[in-house]
């Protein structure tokens, strides 16, 4: 039903912006056809051969855009959104990937302050994590940390953690005889 919703969101705002009118033309651009104007021509607007144009892109010198391009550009825009909003939905709703996400993020964030203040903030949140995962993630943010501060052996130590981990593990298939 979450998912239901946005959807349907989605769909009504595309329809409606396509479905909308091209705006009426303005007072003195004149709403006749092609050719009613001697110094409008037909064809794409840009340099003339006989001189005409007005310099590089629409008048004035501007690049030229077409009306359609603006709206496009404002769907797409909406479609990303909605498609970070529907990402942050599926992740906050699985505790274990939320949980890895955090650890990524703090990572990222302690990178600034330096190998040693990351490496003491992980340690010191590693006995508080309960999900296996969440663990496994945290060190390998450790080891990362630790190898990034030259301190392999304590890298080593991390990495052999993960290894021999008590946590169950996939079991191997069995070659076919």
């Amino acid at each position: 039903m979450k998912r239901v919703i946005p959807a349907l969101l989605s769909v009504l705002l595309v329809s409606a912006t396509i479905a909308q009118d091209a705006p009426s033309p303005q007072r003195g651009e004149g709403g006749g056809g092609p050719g009613d104007r001697p110094e409008r021509r037909d064809g794409p607007p840009g340099p003339r051969g006989e001189g005409g144009g007005g310099g590089p892109g629409g008048p004035g010198g501007r690049p030229f855009r077409p009306p359609m391009a603006d709206r496009m550009q404002h769907v797409e825009m909406l479609r990303g959104h909605l498609e970070l909003v529907d990402r942050y939905t599926r992740l906050s709703s699985n505790a274990t990937s939320a949980g890895v996400a955090a650890v990524i993020s703090a990572a990222e964030i302690l990178k600034a302050r330096g190998n040693d203040a990351a490496i003491e903030y992980f340690t010191k949140m590693l006995p508080d994590v309960k999900d296996l995962t969440v663990q496994r993630a945290v060190r390998l943010q450790l080891a990362d940390f630790y190898k990034a501060s030259n301190q392999g052996d304590k890298a080593l130590e991390q990495l052999r953690s993960l290894m021999s981990s008590d946590a169950p593990a996939t079991p191997a298939a069995k070659p076919a005889q």
